[in-house]
């Protein structure tokens, strides 16, 4: 049994499955990429952006905010675009707590009740 495919049945072939005609996303779309490439770009770049009202709404308030370099938003909108760091949850053995019954005194009184009946 034959398990290659013919060549024109291959991807991309002229009967093979065809590749995506742009319809799936692209990298320079996505906001990480966007605020990387805004990271690189000189002051007055980055003024022309928040100046232009063409330029896409999201790089003229990344923009701004780059500019106006406010701590606060830049962290958040950090965390927005790459997740919250990872932080470490030390964990520490804590003795089990006393129960407020005794259940093994209440078995007892429900078994000589038991009895008793």
């Amino acid at each position: 049994m034959n398990h290659n495919p013919s060549p024109d049945t291959r991807f991309g072939a002229k009967r093979g499955n065809k590749p995506y005609g742009g319809s799936h996303w692209r990298i320079e779309d996505t906001p990480r990429y966007k605020l990387e490439r805004l990271t690189y770009l000189t002051e007055a770049e980055i003024q022309a952006i928040v100046a232009d009202p063409g330029a896409p709404l999201f790089d003229r308030q990344i923009g701004e905010a780059l500019m106006t370099a406010n701590w606060n938003t830049l962290e958040r909108i950090i965390n927005q675009v790459y997740g919250p760091p990872v932080q470490r949850i030390e964990q520490t053995d804590m003795p089990a707590p006393t129960p407020l019954l005794d259940l093994d005194e209440i078995k007892a009184k429900a078994k000589a009740l038991r009895v008793s009946a």
